[in-house]
């Protein structure tokens, strides 16, 4: 446990230190110029990820990294979800599983863009935050249920799309099955020296459309999906 904090602290002050230096804030000091201000009506994607922060996190919520909230959990950047968002190829109205630690923002995000959301996050204290907050946003399209419940007890449901946040080192069918027809897939798939490879797996009929994201990384842990408690 000791062990786990100090990585937690040593790999904050990292990213706090990396922030510092290459932020667009830092930089527009440096350069003696503003930033530009960020409209008041309604709240910014950035300011939705600041929500979902440790207080003294919450000023670096623009930077185009994800940042920890323990030590196997993170919040993605705004450009990280958005290109999710993206890549799977939802539009408002449709549904959208995640599944993960650190869902809280991403869940968010796409309850706002008018994706109906089913979320089970894997670390049950950040899950008591993330309720409280969605409610606070009044964001009622989002659903939490457990991930064994889910796949034992509802084989019959299916999603427009999936998304793993967390490492794996297979996809389970229990997941692969949660698809809809033309669902699209995201999960970082790990093999045990930790290289990991983004797949994006979309159903077509009875065959599967498989490509890789570039330039994409999940930082949150290894994720347990079997279906044995």
């Amino acid at each position: 446990m000791q062990i786990d904090r100090f990585l937690f602290v040593y790999r904050t002050l990292a990213l706090l230190c990396a922030v510092l230096i290459f932020s667009p804030a830092a930089a527009a000091q440096e350069a003696g110029g503003e930033e530009p201000a960020e409209p008041e009506a309604g709240l910014t994607p950035v300011q939705l990820r600041a929500m979902f922060l440790p207080d003294f996190l919450q000023d670096f919520a623009d930077t185009n990294a994800p940042l920890p909230t323990s030590p196997t959990s993170a919040v993605p950047s705004v450009e990280c979800v958005q290109n999710c968002f993206e890549s799977l190829q939802i539009v408002s109205g449709d549904s959208v599983y995640i599944i993960g630690q650190g869902t809280g923002f991403l869940a968010a995000f796409f309850a706002r863009n008018g994706v109906e959301v089913t979320v089970s996050e894997e670390d049950d204290e950040l899950l008591l935050e993330y309720r409280a907050l969605w409610q606070e946003l009044g964001l009622s399209r989002i659903t939490q249920v457990d991930f064994r419940e889910l796949t034992s007890n509802s084989p019959s449901r299916r999603f427009d799309a999936v998304l793993i946040h967390g490492s794996v080192q297979r996809i389970p069918e229990a997941i692969i099955m949660l698809l809809a027809e033309n669902g699209t897939l995201i999960a970082p798939v790990s093999n045990p020296q930790d290289t990991q490879i983004i797949i994006k797996m979309r159903k077509i009929g009875e065959s599967w459309s498989l490509s890789t994201l570039d330039e994409q990384f999940f930082p949150s842990g290894s994720l347990d999906l079997n279906q044995e408690n």
